[in-house]
């Protein structure tokens, strides 16, 4: 492009042309944070305005190469073209042989970013939550926005990467208010069915749990054999209780309203029963004490009122 023997009619849609056919059939693709090489676009737009420019008679010709590259961009790795739309649509071009056909192409820009965030989702949720929470951050309106906002509370990954899902309910009034729980069963401890859902247009809470995990020591107890056992004196037994941490985010808005720890269970029962033969040399010297599902169920009371 700098010999004068190059200037022919046409030579600089068709460098455009090159580099936009280089970004295109890449073989590098987007994924797990890695970023696209975007010189080539920015080069070909670069030309493109310096044609219009120099060579006004080239308009049609300028257009017809932007046309190209976008339909050719819908082909493209989802990925790939998410990071080429960020880029392009920050972009402000005066001449419309540029801005039109670009304008026309705006509705494909969150669907290509929703295609990508599937994409990663077949692979790990630590990169597919970030960009469902960058499509809900960017598009909550959408209609695509349901079908992010599913995928997204559907794993635990949610719990690192909360986001909005402005259709979802307020949390607000007299409970039960519907949860999605991640990171525990809720079915294992007999949650009633009004604290819970499977449609994410009625979710109302998120909440993350992690447990259950050995607490605070509750009690030291001792023991006496009994009657079928060798003679022995009595057994020193630690008694602690189990501890759940939970995080409740509020869908609709994303954002935390309960962080607490609670601990349950009973130490000390009155008999302690055990695999062994030798109650002096085979009792565990600690416990977990016991809860009951209702124990389970009202670490969570709070929420529901």
């Amino acid at each position: 492009m700098d010999h004068p023997g190059a200037l022919w009619d046409g030579a600089g849609p068709e460098r455009a042309t090159t580099l936009f056919e280089e970004i295109v059939d890449s073989d590098d693709l987007v994924m797990h944070g890695d970023e696209l090489d975007l010189a080539p676009v920015e080069d070909a737009f670069a030309q493109l305005s310096t044609t219009l420019r120099d060579t006004p008679g080239q308009s049609e010709h300028v257009r017809a190469v932007v046309e190209t590259f976008l339909a050719d961009l819908a082909e493209a790795p989802s990925c790939n073209a998410k990071e080429v739309d960020a880029w392009l649509f920050e972009q402000t071009w005066e001449e419309p042989e540029l801005s039109e056909p670009l304008a026309s192409e705006a509705d494909q820009v969150p669907v290509r970013m929703m295609r990508c965030a599937n994409v990663l989702n077949t692979t790990e949720m630590d990169t597919a939550g970030p960009a469902y929470q960058e499509f809900l951050a960017a598009y909550p309106e959408h209609e695509l926005a349901d079908e992010a906002a599913e995928n997204l509370i559907s794993d635990v990954g949610y719990c690192g990467y909360p986001a909005a899902y402005p259709a979802a309910p307020a949390y607000g009034g007299d409970g039960p208010h519907a949860v999605r729980m991640l990171g525990m069963d809720p079915d294992e401890y007999g949650f009633p069915d009004s604290w819970q859902t499977v449609d994410v247009d009625d979710t109302v809470l998120v909440v993350c749990v992690e447990g259950p995990e050995r607490g605070s020591l509750q009690q030291t107890c001792y023991y006496e054999p009994g009657a079928d056992q060798m003679l022995g004196g009595a057994a020193e037994v630690d008694f602690y209780a189990t501890e759940f941490t939970v995080r409740a985010y509020e869908l609709r808005t994303g954002e935390l309203v309960e962080d607490y720890s609670e601990e349950i269970g009973d130490p000390c029962p009155a008999t302690l029963e055990y695999d062994s033969h030798s109650f002096i040399d085979r009792v565990p010297g600690s416990y977990d004490s016991d809860y009951s599902d209702a124990d389970v169920r009202s670490i969570f009371d709070r929420l529901m009122d």
